[in-house]
């Protein structure tokens, strides 16, 4: 959301103020908002929708990690479309890895397994790779005629989640490649993940959300990679906690 225009974010803001009205206080929670240039269009696009409120950006990543921790250590993963790790350290500082964009990494994500399918698909098409079941499904899935036409998915509006889709049904129907690419792309994420508890010495427990970790074969993946390490999806809602939590601080602020 926060690669989109500020313009874009501006109607996004615009209709939920017309479901909320005046509100006091703003979390704002974006992917990639944890960079400075991103975070201050969507604070200014903020302030021009809800200028009586007070408020604060920060990124997808930090808006899981209060949910699951309020303000204690604690590292969080995120594996939906995009993939990452997330932290806090006794002493307050916020640790990351990972989740820099579908460009440049991403790996373990529902988009980045999709489209290492799709390049197998391709390179299949070019004569240089062996067919795997999995090309046939990317066709149905798509309702493509010829593999070839999946490069039109890319023109799309949403093209992120279009292919991000992809990944569990390629991963539901046993494809020994699609198999094969999410084990390489968790083994990254596990490695991203450990560098972060190195880093902020939490305990050896963390908590997981987005949308492949909701597979029971990517789960048990990631878990069986992660070990000794307790993993714990999270089942709640980011905002619910954040809008909770920043109810009680509000709270807290107006008795003292």
């Amino acid at each position: 959301m926060s690669a989109v225009s500020e313009d874009t974010i501006r109607e996004a803001l615009e209709r939920v103020r017309s479901d909320t009205g005046r509100v006091d206080s703003i979390v704002a929670a974006f992917a990639g908002a944890g960079d400075p240039v991103r975070s201050s269009k969507i604070m200014r696009a903020v302030k021009a929708i809800f200028p009586e409120a007070t408020a604060e950006v920060i990124s997808d990543l930090e808006g899981l990690h209060r949910a699951c921790f309020g303000d204690k250590p604690g590292v969080v993963v995120v594996s939906g479309t995009g993939a990452g790790a997330f932290g806090r350290d006794h002493s307050g500082n916020f640790h990351r890895a990972g989740g820099w964009g579908h460009l440049f990494d991403d790996e373990g994500s529902a988009f980045w397994i999709a489209t290492q399918i799709i390049c197998h698909a391709l390179r299949f098409r070019d004569g240089i790779t062996d067919f795997d079941p999995v090309f046939e499904r990317l066709l149905e899935f798509y309702d493509l005629k010829t593999i070839e036409d999946i490069i039109n998915v890319q023109t799309e509006t949403q093209f992120k989640s279009r292919i991000a889709a992809f990944a569990q049904p390629a991963l539901d129907m046993g494809s020994l490649l699609a198999e094969a690419i999410m084990h390489e792309g968790i083994q990254l994420l596990a490695k991203r993940t450990i560098a972060v508890i190195e880093k902020t010495d939490a305990s050896k427990e963390i908590h997981v959300s987005g949308g492949m970790f909701t597979s029971s074969k990517y789960l048990r993946a990631f878990q069986t990679v992660i070990k000794p390490v307790r993993v714990i999806s999270f089942e709640g809602r980011v905002d619910h906690e954040i809008a909770r939590l920043a109810s009680l601080s509000m709270l807290q602020s107006n008795s003292t």
